[in-house]
């Protein structure tokens, strides 16, 4: 009884075994070198970088809107001494 393993398998002369290709199944060489399989790694590449761009610009965002909420803090705090400072 054949091994199921060596089902879709040919001998060669040295006695290796080499499987057959399944026609449905692209091999990885076909893939990998396919404009499609490579336009998509670049499209993918590209949405990398946007929102690494899109991250850095929330992250100075951020650093303003804290900067002003804390003038605004310092403001009211300086206010408060001024107007303790009146009484």
């Amino acid at each position: 009884m054949a091994d199921k393993s060596n089902e879709n398998a040919y001998s060669t002369r040295n006695n290796e075994y080499l499987t057959r290709k399944d026609p449905e199944q692209p091999s990885v060489s076909n893939m990998i070198s396919s404009p499609t399989y490579t336009e998509e790694i670049q499209r993918i590449d590209e949405e990398i970088q946007d929102m690494e761009r899109l991250i850095a610009q929330k992250e100075k965002e951020c650093e303003i809107l804290y900067l002003f909420q804390l003038m605004h803090v310092i403001r009211g705090v300086l206010s408060q001494n001024q107007h303790l400072q009146d009484i």
